[in-house]
């Protein structure tokens, strides 16, 4: 597993790297009561598969913070105004080294109602910090404790 923290600086991604490896962008929404947004995925044989963050994948000439976003408002129905102080977190690499995810989070301002899944979710959840470790697909573990370090600020 590959695990960077970047500080908010681009991390020299000219041409965001093996052209095989897929790349998204994801965010973790945080509510009010510093708990996390996951969403799971459609379908009956996707029952037992991990919750995740939304996500897409990035496009031509697409930086990671602009799929970020518009997985937030196609995943989630969510205008970016339902939202601030978003910050990068890092990337993670899933183990299959089939895809780079690059995260960020943001402070959910809305409600519950205002959330519109799209046909890749069929439902979502807010979960601890603790219990968000335990559902999550594991690859994105290791960044839930500057999730929590978020919620606190």
């Amino acid at each position: 597993m590959t695990f960077n923290l970047l500080n908010g600086h681009p991390d020299n991604r000219k041409g965001m790297g093996n052209s095989r490896l897929k790349q998204s962008g994801a965010m973790f929404l945080i509510n009010r009561v510093g708990r996390v947004l996951l969403v799971g995925p459609a379908g009956d044989y996707n029952r037992r598969a991990p919750w995740m963050p939304p996500k897409e994948e990035i496009e031509v000439g697409e930086k990671p913070l602009e799929a970020a976003l518009r997985a937030t408002a196609e995943e989630l129905g969510l205008s970016p105004d339902s939202y601030s102080n978003v910050r990068e977190l890092g990337f993670i690499t899933y183990k299959s080294k089939s895809k780079k995810v690059w995260c960020y989070s943001a402070q959910y301002l809305g409600k519950d109602d205002d959330i519109r899944l799209d046909w890749e979710n069929d439902r979502y959840g807010w979960f601890a910090i603790e219990e968000a470790r335990s559902v999550v697909k594991e690859e994105f573990v290791p960044l839930l404790g500057h999730l929590e370090n978020t919620a606190k600020t």
